[in-house]
């Protein structure tokens, strides 16, 4: 009788922790998808060439990231744009450098400083996606650096918007 009482009471515990994983199983993971823009204001002074400014692109304030935070299962990259406004910089200036997050970058070439430039960082960047994707998953946030030179030294002054499109998949419990 004790063996059955003892066999039956394993039963159960085992019962209960299985159950546990697989009402997670069966339950959706929750989704986040949204543009996470972040402005920067680039200043390149008389009699310089170089620019050199980090920014962030901060999830963490986001309600639904709040809420899921501790459940973290991916994130991805979807897209990735930037664009420049507020211009005041001379006719035909350009823009050589690079866009960098946790030591991956992106070569950014012969970029018109011009009012609404628009270029769009492609899948084939995934070792920057990569990196952002890993710093975005520890907490939310990622620091990118935008650094290069100007074809002048008559100093420029622009707003950088950058847009991520970042996907956050959480665990439901």
């Amino acid at each position: 009788m004790k063996t059955i009482k003892t066999f039956f009471a394993l039963f159960i515990f085992a019962a209960t922790f299985t159950s546990c994983d697989a009402v997670n199983d069966l339950l959706p993971d929750f989704e986040l998808e949204d543009d996470f823009t972040a402005d920067i204001d680039a200043v390149i002074t008389e009699g310089s060439s170089s620019l050199d400014t980090n920014f962030n692109i901060d999830a963490s304030t986001n309600a639904d990231f709040q809420k899921y935070k501790e459940n973290i299962k991916s994130v991805s990259i979807e897209g990735f744009t930037y664009s420049l406004s507020n211009v005041n910089a001379p006719e035909g200036t350009i823009l050589n450098g690079t866009l960098s997050a946790s030591g991956k970058s992106v070569t950014v070439t012969d970029l018109a400083i011009a009012n609404g430039t628009t270029r769009t960082v492609t899948a084939a960047e995934s070792e920057f996606f990569n990196a952002l994707a890993a710093d975005l998953k520890a907490d939310g946030k990622a620091s990118i650096n935008l650094e290069g030179t100007v074809n002048n030294e008559a100093g420029s002054t622009f707003t950088v918007t950058v847009t991520p499109t970042i996907r956050f998949i959480f665990e439901a419990l």
